[in-house]
């Protein structure tokens, strides 16, 4: 199984995205607002793909703000 993109801008699209206390924390100390995060999401890249990454596929992803 591989990382599904379409299924990320999906999950953003309907706002069904939940963010970790880990990833809040990194995005308060990087000033980086939801609205940018989900914007960034919404448009982002494939860079690579871990089809094996487990409990589920991962993969790094390019995405720019409109900063």
């Amino acid at each position: 199984m591989a990382f599904d993109i379409r299924a990320v801008r999906e999950a953003v699209r309907r706002s069904r995205v939940v963010y970790r206390v880990h990833a809040i924390q990194r995005m308060f100390a990087r000033k980086i607002s939801k609205a940018e995060l989900t914007y960034a999401l919404d448009r982002a890249e494939v860079i690579e793909d871990y089809p094996d990454d487990k409990p589920y596929p991962s993969a790094l992803l390019l995405g720019l703000t409109a900063r």
